[in-house]
């Protein structure tokens, strides 16, 4: 029901269901890597939860991590990549995706020193790029006062780097 809110009418409801129908496997994935969510830890407040207690009840939904630092899941989740085979490329800017004539992405077009790369996909591109809780014209834009039911514009905890690039793309 909390997606459903805050999903305001704009979202998928048949990607909702996909989404809260892993959320568990997910969780059980990322402990297997080497994640930590203790029980304790769980938490009926997240970013948002607050603003919408008069629309949905607060439960214990929002899994923090062991040390609450976002490192405690994505650095188990790059030594898996790695382990794997998977070519990670740092301080390598996508600029665009390429797409085949039937829509799918197979690659993408990036940045590294000043050149640029075209990489080209084997199975699959990841976007991780986070989102744009540090573009204040994207927050103004997205996430406006009319937009926020007329609740306050809320403070991120998010990476410096959440500049909306992907969503740009």
């Amino acid at each position: 029901k909390l997606l459903e809110v805050l999903g305001d009418g704009y979202d998928d409801p048949a990607l909702r269901k996909v989404y809260a129908q892993n959320v568990a496997p997910t969780l059980e994935w990322l402990i297997g890597l080497g994640a930590s969510f203790p029980v304790e830890e769980l938490s009926d407040r997240g970013t948002v939860a607050a603003y919408y207690d008069s629309q949905v009840p607060a439960k214990n939904r929002m899994h923090w991590a062991a040390s609450h630092a976002g490192t405690e899941v994505t650095t188990p989740m790059n030594d898996f990549c790695v382990a794997n085979g998977v070519r990670i490329e740092y301080e390598t800017p996508v600029k665009r995706l390429i797409m085949n004539e039937a829509g799918e992405v197979i690659g993408v077009t990036a940045e590294k020193n000043g050149e640029t790369l075209r990489i080209k996909a084997r199975k699959a591109v990841l976007i991780s790029t986070g989102g744009c809780s540090r573009n204040v014209d994207m927050i103004k834009r997205f996430l406006s006062p009319q937009k926020a039911h007329g609740l306050p514009l809320l403070h991120s905890y998010g990476s410096g780097w959440q500049k909306g690039d992907g969503i740009t793309m």
